[in-house]
C-alpha cells in the first residue's frame, strides 16, 4: 500500500511540475517576444532620430546637379563630414542618401557614410545599385509617394548581427521627394539583453517552480497523502484484526470527499462488527438447538428396535422396520414381538 501511495504522490507531483514548467515556458516565450518587439522598436525609433538629424544637414536642391555632373563642392564635402561623424556618434552601420528610380527601383547614391567598424567601403557619388531587398520595396514606394516614414519598421538578422533600418523621404524646396535618406543601426544590445532576459526568466521560473513544489507537497501531504495513508492503514488493520475499535475519524478530520470516505469506512467497520456479533449469537443459538435436536433424535432412535434380523432362530419369517422422520424427530413409533 505504501508503494501505491508513493506512486500516487509522484504522479501528482509530476503533473503539477509539468503544468508549472509549461506555464513558465509559455510566459517566457510571450515575454521574450514582447521584450524583443519593444527593444526592436526602441532601436528603430533611435534610427529614425538619426535619420531626422541627417535630414537637417542636407540641401536637396543641389542633388540633381551633383548627380548630373558627378562633381562635389565645399558644401557637399561639409555635409559628408557631418554624416560621417553622425554615423559614428549615432552608432550606425551606415547613413545614405540616394535617388530612387521608380521604374526599376535602381538606387543612385548621393551620400554614403559608412561606420569604419563595419569594414565596408562607401559608395561614391553617382554609384548605382540594383540590389534592393524585395522586403524594402513596398516601404520604399510608400516613402517616395508620401515623403514620410515607412509604414512598418524593419529589422533583420544576418551573419553581421541584428540591425534595424529607418527610411525618410527628402523633399526639395518645391516639396518634391527627390531622394531617400536611409539609416541602418545595429541592435548590439539586443542579443545580450535577450540572453540576460532568458537567464533571468529561467532563474525566476526555477525558484517559483521549486517554491510551488515545496508548498504543493506540503499541502498534498496534509490534504491527500496522509489521510489516504491513514485510510489504507486502517483498512489493513481491520483486515488483520477486525475486533479492535475503529479510530479512523480521530486521524482523518477532513471535511472533503476524503473525510466522507473515512467516515464511510469507519461506519462500514462498525456495521461489519455488529453483523459479526449478531451472526455469532445466531450461530450459537442454532448450534444449541441443533445439539438438543440431535439428543432428541438419538433418544427417539434408542426407543425403537434396531437389531435385525429380529428373530434369527425363526427361519420361516423375517421382519424389518425403519422410521425416517421428516425433521430431526417424529411422532411415529413402532415395535414388534412374538
Amino acid at each position: 500500500m505504501k508503494e501505491k501511495n508513493r506512486k500516487l504522490s509522484a504522479t501528482l507531483v509530476v503533473g503539477i511540475v509539468t503544468i508549472l514548467i509549461l506555464l513558465s515556458a509559455m510566459i517566457a516565450v510571450i515575454g521574450y517576444r514582447g521584450f524583443t518587439t519593444v527593444l526592436e522598436q526602441q532601436y528603430n525609433d533611435t534610427a529614425y532620430e538619426v535619420a531626422e538629424t541627417a535630414l537637417t544637414y542636407l540641401n536637396p536642391d543641389k542633388f540633381a546637379d551633383y548627380l548630373s555632373t558627378g562633381e562635389t563642392d565645399e558644401e557637399y564635402e561639409d555635409i559628408l563630414k557631418k554624416l560621417d561623424a553622425l554615423v559614428v556618434t549615432g552608432n550606425c552601420n551606415f547613413i545614405y542618401v540616394a535617388h530612387i528610380d521608380r521604374k526599376d527601383m535602381a538606387t543612385t547614391y548621393i551620400y554614403d557614410s559608412v561606420n569604419p567598424s563595419t569594414g565596408f567601403d562607401r559608395y561614391e557619388l553617382g554609384t548605382t545599385a540594383y540590389d534592393l531587398d524585395p522586403q524594402y520595396r513596398e516601404d520604399l514606394e510608400h516613402i517616395l509617394d508620401t515623403g514620410g516614414k515607412a509604414e512598418k519598421y524593419l529589422y533583420s538578422y544576418s551573419e553581421s548581427g541584428a540591425h534595424t533600418t529607418a527610411g525618410l523621404g527628402v523633399r526639395d524646396s518645391a516639396g518634391r521627394v527627390v531622394a531617400v535618406v536611409g539609416v541602418e543601426k545595429p541592435m548590439t544590445i539586443l542579443e545580450s539583453a535577450r540572453s540576460a532576459y532568458v537567464k533571468q526568466v529561467a532563474a525566476i521560473a526555477a525558484v517559483v517552480v521549486l517554491l510551488a513544489i515545496a508548498g504543493y507537497l506540503l499541502w498534498l501531504n496534509n490534504i491527500l497523502i496522509r489521510p489516504i495513508t491513514e485510510i489504507t492503514g486502517e483498512a489493513r488493520r481491520f483486515a488483520d484484526n477486525s475486533r479492535e475499535p475503529a479510530r479512523l475519524l480521530k486521524a482523518v478530520k477532513s471535511r472533503n470527499e476524503i473525510g466522507v470516505l473515512a467516515a464511510s469506512i469507519q461506519k462500514m467497520e462498525q456495521d461489519i462488527n455488529q453483523y459479526i456479533d449478531n451472526l455469532t449469537k445466531v450461530t450459537a443459538e442454532k448450534e444449541r438447538i441443533g445439539a438438543e435436536l440431535d439428543i432428541a433424535t438419538n433418544i427417539q432412535k434408542s426407543m425403537l428396535p434396531s437389531i435385525f434380523p429380529a428373530f434369527p432362530e425363526r427361519k420361516e419369517l423375517d421382519i424389518y422396520a425403519t422410521m425416517n422422520p421428516a425433521k430431526e424427530v417424529g411422532g411415529d413409533f413402532y415395535d414388534f414381538f412374538m
